[in-house]
């Protein structure tokens, strides 16, 4: 729940359900248009590689047609710490605004 707020804060974006229904898994939709990123299964590998190659952050991003939307998809498990939540949070500003 803290990584998806810590997220949604940080991105401005509305939490898509309710957080008593949450496990160890939570996804935060992007803003269309997050970044230059197409709203694509091709713009989703390329911001997931962005981060990964880039930062070092290794977090699913997943095109979902339905909305449509990109979504970035944490995961809180023991190898995981706030302060990665974070660093997540900034990465993702600063992918969102660059310059």
């Amino acid at each position: 729940v803290r990584a998806r707020s810590t997220l949604c804060e940080a991105l401005n974006s509305s939490p898509p359900c309710p957080a008593e229904i949450l496990g160890s898994l939570a996804a935060v939709p992007l803003s269309p248009g997050f970044g230059g990123f197409s709203v694509s299964l091709e713009g989703a590998a390329i911001l997931q590689n962005r981060l990964f190659y880039g930062f070092d952050i290794e977090v699913p991003v997943i095109y979902w047609p339905g909305l449509p939307v990109l979504l970035i998809r944490v995961s809180a498990q023991a190898y995981n710490s706030p302060d990665d939540y974070d660093r997540l949070a900034d990465c993702l500003v600063g992918l969102a605004h660059p310059g």
